[in-house]
């Protein structure tokens, strides 16, 4: 068993490329849409892009609604849980939910490093601190910043993974939850569930890669499950993923689900100063009601993003039946007559 206690590193300076996260996101978004275009000519996605555009500030009008809606309901459920929890067995000291087994969160004592040099614990940080990610070539530091915390438990206990690597570092994660590494036979980063982990694997830090020496798992308690705008975090100087794989699907899959939730915290966090909490909630226990919304809602977002993922096929294949069938009542009566001919 790992103490908290020993999970303190000190401040460092890292010799590393900056990126700022406006150029970083610019860089990215640059990225994205060039290996995504199937036509290379940007008049031709114009409309793919409106309609996508639409798609997207029509999520983030109905986020605004959806977080106002059911604030007051979920408040209300999980503080019944609560009481029903602890006034079930007076010899009960933890509380669990449902939802806890399956969960993909951090251990509350591991730290993360800040912009300004400092470090915190995961189970203090707080919406809009800025903290230090490392983007996925392990090679360049990115400032990012904290937007929601998804998922917070302090008196529960559940399994970890505790990761130790050779030279002294470590890392406790659930068994869902994504975590960057090196793939030694494969000799490429991919991202995998704790739980799926090896000795063969190597962990990623900045601008070196580490040996795992050995994988406990024992039952830790307090659990947390922040958000980031990158879609990643540095914790104990290990790069890992804000995600989970609860929902089926890769990181970078949930990281373009995610995409109308960041645009909304931007959008309220100018228009309302950067001391606002665009998902501000009550509840200081529990599953934030936001991604307990995404969950009950699982198969609509699942619709919806394919949708958007093959918005440009979907105007293309329109486009043609269109057309098609355009040319055909076009062409009906000529059609009719030389096929009457032919068979004449």
């Amino acid at each position: 068993m790992i103490n908290s206690h020993q999970n303190a590193i000190m401040p460092v300076v890292y010799d590393l490329p900056y990126v700022p996260p406006n150029s970083y996101r610019k860089n990215r978004s640059a990225s994205i849409s060039g290996s995504y275009c199937l036509c290379g000519n940007k008049l031709k996605c114009l409309l793919g892009l409106i309609l996508t555009t639409i798609v997207g500030i029509a999520l983030v009008i109905a986020l605004a609604f959806i977080i106002t809606s059911i604030n007051n309901d979920e408040l209300t459920n999980y503080n019944s849980t609560i009481d029903a929890n602890n006034t079930s067995d007076s010899n009960i000291t933890t509380i669990t939910t449902g939802v806890a087994p399956n969960s993909g969160c951090y251990f509350g004592g591991d730290l993360v490093n800040l912009v300004d040099g400092n470090y915190r614990r995961i189970d203090q940080l707080q919406v809009g601190d800025r903290i230090w990610s490392l983007a996925n070539d392990g090679q360049t530091l990115i400032e990012d910043e904290m937007i929601l915390m998804m998922h917070a438990e302090s008196n529960s206990s559940i399994p970890f993974y505790t990761f130790t690597t050779f030279d002294g570092h470590f890392l406790s994660l659930t068994g869902t939850h994504y975590i960057a590494v090196i793939d030694t036979d494969l000799n490429k980063t991919i991202y995998i569930q704790a739980s799926k982990v090896t000795n063969k694997h190597q962990l990623i830090m900045p601008n070196r890669t580490v040996k795992i020496n050995k994988i406990i798992q024992s039952f830790r308690t307090g659990f947390y499950s922040p958000l980031t705008t990158t879609g990643n975090l540095l914790v104990n100087n290990i790069s890992t993923s804000v995600y989970v794989a609860s929902y089926g699907v890769s990181p970078e899959i949930l990281h373009r689900v995610f995409t109308p939730i960041r645009i909304y915290y931007y959008l309220m966090r100018w228009l309302f100063g950067n001391n606002y909490n665009p998902f501000e909630s009550n509840i200081t226990y529990g599953l934030h009601p936001l991604p307990a919304f995404l969950k009950a809602n699982e198969t609509t977002i699942r619709f919806l993003y394919n949708i958007e993922k093959n918005m440009i096929l979907i105007i293309i294949m329109t486009l043609t039946m269109y057309l098609g069938q355009k040319y055909i009542k076009r062409n009906a009566i000529w059609l009719s007559l030389y096929y009457v001919h032919c068979f004449i």
